[in-house]
């Protein structure tokens, strides 16, 4: 996971995704559970609630987008957290254009992550919340 550069935001908006993802594919582990309290831990203080919010929103987008299964890390594997999927890196390169400024490379990369189908609702999102993540500090 480190050769692409995830801020440690990025890494715990990816872990927050992971246990939302968890939570769809394996109702009783709670996965959701975990992703509001990653959110709590590792995001600024009062952040965290409305963050975890945008990450499931922009899960959800993803979900209606995607005819085929997304592949993820089990997000409660030490070892599994460390490996990013091809799916996963192509959803955190969506977000991070989105925070770089870059939509027409977010636009891209959602294009292979959501296979060529409707992928307004996830750019949405993605965009919303790097937004949500990254707002500029304001002036004093």
């Amino acid at each position: 996971m480190s050769d692409i550069g995830l801020s440690p935001q990025d890494t715990a908006i990816l872990q927050i995704a992971r246990c939302f993802f968890q939570s769809f594919a394996l109702p009783a582990s709670h996965g959701w559970l975990q992703a509001h309290r990653t959110a709590t831990v590792e995001l600024p203080d009062g952040a965290g609630p409305a963050i975890a919010a945008g990450v499931l929103d922009m899960v959800q987008g993803l979900r209606v987008s995607r005819r085929s299964i997304f592949r993820f890390s089990n997000p409660f594997c030490a070892a599994c957290v460390r490996i990013l999927t091809p799916h996963e890196r192509l959803m955190m390169a969506t977000y991070t254009a989105y925070r770089a400024g870059r939509p027409d490379e977010a636009r891209g990369h959602a294009t292979l992550l959501c296979e060529g189908n409707g992928m307004e609702e996830f750019l949405q999102q993605a965009e919303r919340l790097a937004q949500l993540v990254w707002q500029p500090e304001p002036a004093a």
